[in-house]
């Protein structure tokens, strides 16, 4: 059973102003390092781009519906577009 209120956390990962990849749950990306060591993109880290990095937006839940809630709302991502090279699971 999950004992409550906990910090929940959106992250993304941002090149060129895009989403190269995102995360949402307990652990924070709140900064470049903690990305790119928690989920590398699938492309290389070497290419040139003009800008990478870090997003994020928290929020405490006190119930198991606001934890749903949190994960089932996708409307803060949807501020960056998707980036051209991105695969996987989008998260809009």
């Amino acid at each position: 059973m999950k004992e409550y209120p906990y910090v929940l956390h959106k992250s993304v990962l941002l090149i060129d102003g895009k989403i190269a990849n995102w995360k949402t749950g307990k652990k924070v990306w709140d900064t470049l390092s903690a990305a790119w060591s928690s989920r590398q993109p699938l492309w290389s880290v070497k290419e040139e781009h003009d800008s990478i990095e870090v997003h994020h937006t928290s929020k405490e839940v006190h119930s198991t519906e606001e934890n749903n809630a949190f994960f089932n709302d996708h409307e803060w991502f949807k501020q960056w577009p998707i980036h051209e090279r991105f695969k996987g699971f989008k998260p809009y």
